[in-house]
């Protein structure tokens, strides 16, 4: 039974007891003052009462007896004094009195009737009294009174002998009954405090019993147990714990000592294990040490070395018997032999590294007096007992030997680059001379050929026919002169993009539109597949629209006459819009699809009547793949082809117009309103066929005269002589630039407001920008130039320069 009590349980039933045994002896404690309190009261009551009333008995007995009512009474019959009268009714007074206060104290109806006894013999007095006095008032002898009266004094004796002997009876049982209530309350002391001292002994003997069963002797087995652990077999001696008494305070004791014990056991066992570990650790790394390519050693603090690694042995040519315990400086050349010591010193008293944490390229010494060089990185064993330092040192002589290679190496690369630059730099101004070269010319065959549409009078059907041939052959040259420009700045990494979110649809409507004519020419149909709601790509507004329209007249142009061109568009899985252009042309053998990309490869149209100069599909494949775009073809031979590009879907799908103007070559532009003023046009060129060609365009206009100027020295001088309306400058002059001569004018107070259009044939991209990003002029135009874009850009500066 005890056995199930936890002893925080116990502790109460142990409390609970002894409040028991204190409320006990509290109870017969407060019960004996109680009673002791009740019976003095009630036996000082009884003892007051008894004495009142024996003093009152002893009152009436008085007044009854001698010199009583009895005494007086019979003298007064038998002298007939009056005053024996007078006496005997003061003490008959006197015995009304007693009795009257003998009745006020507690009476019992044995002293009752006696004092109605005596009550009674009192009232006979006062008769009797009456009766003798009327009798001696008239004048009887004493003989007749005495007959006459008689009084019986028996009841009154009787009455006082019955209260002495019920106060005397009263007095002994109040005695008794104090010895037996004292009896009583011994009896009841002894019950209560055996009770108190039973119930005391009976918790002794629990507590005794609880605490040896559970508490001394399990500590004791407790403690056997822990006693009989052993290193080898920890668990061995686990303390039992009985079912019932698992959830004590005793039995949760046993499980967190057999946790522990097991958890020592754990520890043993980890322990064991880790030693093992530890010693294949040290194996390992011995073996680590051993065969490490890099040499590690070990210093103490006074640094002598402790450890000689087999690297170490191969790269100083020592063996390890023979440097142990000897000072690490024998291993350094000088000055790092001699400040060894000064360093190690140093580190010592300061705790301040130098070198400690650090790689560090220093130099190392060999057995043979040869010196190398070494990288050594030096770290500190924070050992309380053998404290010292580990060195792990690197040999670095095929690191140097690989470093002057590769210096040599990069001095090469160098060279070469510098080769490279300065090829591409001479191929950039050989393609920027050939373009000068060839556009100057140019811009006077097709400056003429637009005269000559102009012309008054109006061309013959033959002549007409000559002139379209001469414009689409200048025409077919420019393009040509831009596509290889073009294909060199992106075999260059010259090209630059603007990348921007273009509307799908506009971009392709647009290329349709102007793809259209050329079909019609041939009857070819283009049907439009393209869906509905199409997301914004990604690319270069401009080389964007360039490569579908390369597409879209490729496809025309190699097509069957009445034949068909479908443009498809599909939303990859990787977020690109593919667009698809396929054509019912003669298609592509298999073994040329591969050679299709590549420059001026025009496969089997070489000999055609199809005009081409095959690089368009390679400058469109480096335009895609430039924008982050792919590009590729499917065709069968006979049947058609299909060329499709994707291009990078904007994520955002924000409509961020295209940055730009573009401009339809057959659009006509308002000119300034015609007036009877003549504007002077100063036009600053050295070649004389376009000077020619400026003097015949600038005839066709009534409010226009243009002088010339060869130099930009004439240029100058004529500008502020003649105060032109605006300027045409060339750039390429015999004597100085046109930038040089515009910046000179924009200088000059008088000639600053004078709007300066630049004309040149440097059609490279770094010449255009280096134009158009100059304040010098309001329009950079490369030749040759479209008579329509010039007379639009004159009439603009002429709307500048139109005073207030």
């Amino acid at each position: 039974m005890l056995t199930t009590f936890r002893i925080s349980t116990f502790r109460w039933i142990i409390a609970l007891g002894l409040l028991l045994a204190i409320l006990a002896s509290g109870f017969l404690s407060h019960q004996t003052t109680q009673k002791i309190e009740a019976m003095g009261q009630d036996w000082s009551q009884y003892q007051q009462t008894n004495a009142q009333k024996a003093l009152i008995l002893g009152q009436i007995k008085t007044a009854m007896g001698f010199e009583g009512v009895t005494h007086h009474f019979k003298n007064f019959i038998l002298q007939g004094k009056r005053w024996r009268v007078l006496a005997t009714h003061d003490k008959l007074l006197e015995l009304k009195i007693a009795l009257a206060a003998y009745r006020n104290l507690n009476l019992s109806e044995k002293e009752r009737r006696a004092l109605n006894q005596l009550e009674g013999v009192i009232s006979q007095y006062k008769e009797m009294i009456i009766l003798a006095e009327q009798m001696i008032d008239r004048r009887e002898t004493k003989q007749s009174i005495n007959a006459a009266i008689n009084v019986d004094d028996i009841p009154a004796s009787r009455a006082i002998i019955s209260l002495e002997n019920y106060l005397y009876s009263a007095q002994k049982g109040n005695y008794q009954q104090l010895r037996t209530s004292i009896d009583n309350l011994a009896t009841f002391s002894y019950i209560v405090g055996s009770t108190a001292s039973i119930v005391l002994i009976l918790l002794g003997i629990l507590f005794f019993g609880f605490t040896n069963r559970q508490l001394i002797h399990p500590l004791k087995r407790l403690v056997r147990s822990f006693e009989n652990i052993s290193p080898e077999n920890p668990g061995a001696s686990r303390l039992g714990i009985k079912q019932k008494s698992s959830e004590t305070e005793l039995g949760n004791l046993v499980k967190v000592a057999n946790r522990f014990i097991d958890s020592v056991q754990q520890h043993q066992q980890h322990r064991a294990s880790a030693e093992a570990n530890l010693r294949d650790h040290e194996q390992r790394l011995q073996i680590i040490l051993q065969h490490a390519a890099d040499a590690i050693i070990t210093i103490d603090d006074q640094g002598l070395l402790t450890s000689f690694n087999s690297a170490a042995v191969r790269m100083f040519g020592y063996e390890a018997q023979e440097v142990l315990g000897k000072n690490v400086s024998m291993l350094m050349p000088e000055p790092y032999s001699s400040q060894h010591d000064q360093f190690l010193h140093r580190y010592k008293t300061s705790q301040e590294p130098h070198i400690i944490g650090i790689g560090r390229d220093v130099e190392g010494l060999r057995k043979d007096g040869s010196i190398m060089p070494i990288r050594l990185a030096v770290s500190v064993i924070g050992s309380e007992t053998s404290p010292g330092f580990t060195g792990i040192i690197s040999d670095l002589t095929e690191h140097k030997r690989a470093e002057e290679q590769l210096l040599q190496a990069k001095e090469s690369a160098e060279l070469a680059q510098e080769s490279a630059e300065k090829a591409n730099q001479a191929k950039s101004e050989f393609l920027s001379s050939v373009s000068h070269e060839l556009r100057t010319p140019l811009n006077a065959v097709l400056g003429f050929a637009q005269l000559l549409e102009v012309d008054d009078p109006a061309l013959t059907e033959r002549q007409q026919e000559y002139v379209d041939h001469i414009t689409d052959g200048g025409r077919h040259l420019l393009s040509l002169i831009n596509e290889i420009l073009d294909l060199a700045k992106v075999e260059a990494g010259k090209m630059t993009f603007n990348y921007v979110a273009i509307d799908t649809a506009l971009l392709l409507s647009d290329c349709i539109n102007l793809t259209r004519t050329l079909a019609e020419d041939k009857q070819i149909n283009i049907i439009d597949q393209m869906e509905g709601s199409l997301p914004s790509v990604i690319a270069d507004h401009l080389r964007a629209k360039q490569i579908l329209l390369n597409l879209l007249s490729n496809a025309v142009k190699y097509n069957r006459e009445g034949g068909d061109v479908e443009l498809i568009t599909d939303l990859t899985d990787n977020g690109f819009l593919r667009i698809s252009i396929s054509d019912t042309g003669f298609g592509i053998a298999k073994e040329d699809q591969e050679n299709i990309f590549q420059p001026f490869n025009r496969l089997t149209h070489e000999d055609s009547n199809i005009e081409g100069t095959g690089i368009g599909l390679a400058i469109t494949q480096k335009l895609v793949h430039a924008m982050g775009g792919k590009i590729g073809l499917y065709s069968t031979l006979n049947e058609g082809s299909t060329f499709w590009v994707e291009l990078p879907i904007d994520k955002g799908q924000e409509e961020i117009a295209a940055e730009g103007v573009f401009f339809d070559e057959q659009k006509e532009f308002e000119s300034v309103p015609t007036t009877d003023e003549v504007h002077l046009i100063l036009y600053v060129e050295d070649n004389p066929t376009n000077v020619r060609l400026m003097e015949n365009v600038i005839n066709t206009a009534s409010d226009m005269h243009l002088c010339v100027a060869t130099t930009a020295s004439d240029g100058i001088m004529l500008a502020e002589e003649e105060l032109p309306d605006v300027i045409i400058m060339d750039i390429d002059l015999p004597d100085i630039n046109g930038f040089d001569a515009s910046a000179y004018l924009r200088e000059n107070p008088k000639t600053r407001h004078i709007p300066i259009i630049a004309l040149s044939a440097n059609a490279m991209t770094d010449d255009i920008k280096r134009g158009e990003n100059t304040a010098l002029f309001i329009d950079y135009m490369t030749k040759p130039f479209e008579i329509s874009d010039l007379m639009q850009n004159l009439n603009k500066a002429l709307a500048v320069n139109k005073p207030l």
